[in-house]
């Protein structure tokens, strides 16, 4: 493999003046992609496929009707792509601070007036900010309902209200325990982080566990990761082939490995990455090898995570919650 590191926007920028210069055979054979970039790319034809059956780690472990594999925030994914690996928003704060984190929203509502002042979250509208919103959003009104908003090509803003509508007033009732009293929050996650870290807030949060932080000596040994028992929302990342890329058998080969479960396993020691593969599909030594992956002190256990994972809204519903969220929350 020649692993080329760059900037996904100058892969595509690459990509696309190739195709359009007529080259039928291009620099690029497989790519790491999602959300938008993937929708567009697509839609363009600069995606080769669909490909995904041609892969026995996908027929064998993969399983295709899971929204997180056919959608990718809310794109029909067609096998145009193959999942390389899923993230999901985790919180944490400092144990010798905290002895008890919050299990469910009525406990992290109490957990804010405990703390008055002392919690927040980033202005949604930065990644983080719009996931943790979504996490309580769905919390209010239950995954089923949530879930609804990971496939809405075209929504309209008062279509996502109709559903998002109790959890909005939660988030209300948390403004007067939050930082600044909810008239303003955050600008982004490394704001927050640095008020973290300053003492000035109890709790952060980003997608994966800070276990890379703990170790390199930035957060204490006493950091403890936590979920809502409602759930935090995910996504998965994927992997594409250019329509004009010289070597598509080696794109398949490759991309197969990538998916198998010995590779999913090394990501998963290695990278903390969750897999993407369906465990239940896995053979029971197999299966082990995930459960024996020692954990470091931030790290939640992979079926935890799995059984309290909410699927994303769609890429043209998240301005219009984050539209909402301005509208109807902050200073309110």
């Amino acid at each position: 493999l020649n692993l080329v590191g760059m900037d996904i926007n100058d892969i595509l920028t690459q990509l696309s003046g190739e195709m359009q210069a007529g080259r039928e055979e291009g620099t690029i054979d497989f790519i790491w992609i999602n959300g938008e970039n993937f929708y567009s790319s697509k839609a363009n034809g600069y995606l080769w496929g669909p490909f995904c059956s041609y892969l026995p780690n996908f027929n064998q472990y993969v399983d295709a009707t899971s929204p997180e594999v056919a959608f990718d925030f809310g794109a029909a994914v067609e096998g145009y792509e193959a999942p390389y690996g899923k993230t999901q928003l985790q919180l944490w704060v400092n144990s010798d601070v905290i002895s008890v984190s919050p299990k469910n929203l009525k406990e992290f509502k109490l957990f804010c007036q405990e703390h008055t002042g002392k919690v927040s979250y980033p202005v949604p509208g930065d990644f983080t900010g719009t996931a943790f919103i979504s996490c309580l959003i769905a919390g209010v009104i239950g995954k089923d309902q949530f879930e609804l908003l990971s496939q809405m090509q075209q929504p309209t803003i008062e279509e996502v209200k109709a559903i998002v509508d109790p959890g909005l007033e939660y988030l209300r009732s948390l403004n007067p325990f939050l930082w600044k009293k909810g008239a303003t929050f955050p600008a982004d996650s490394a704001t927050v982080s640095t008020m973290y870290a300053d003492g000035e807030l109890v709790m952060n949060m980003g997608y994966g566990a800070p276990e890379a932080l703990v170790q390199d000596g930035v957060l204490p040994q006493s950091t403890r990761s936590f979920i809502f028992e409602t759930g935090t929302v995910g996504n998965t990342n994927f992997m594409a082939i250019a329509n004009n890329a010289p070597h598509k058998a080696a794109a398949l080969v490759a991309i197969n490995e990538i998916i198998s479960p010995e590779m999913q396993l090394s990501q998963y020691e290695q990278l903390t990455n969750i897999s993407v593969l369906d465990l239940d599909k896995l053979s029971a030594d197999q299966r082990a090898a995930f459960d024996a992956v020692p954990l470091g002190v931030t790290q939640i256990p992979l079926s935890e995570l799995l059984a309290h994972r909410v699927t994303e809204a769609a890429g043209p519903v998240i301005p219009l919650l984050e539209q909402l969220w301005l509208d109807e929350v902050v200073g309110k």
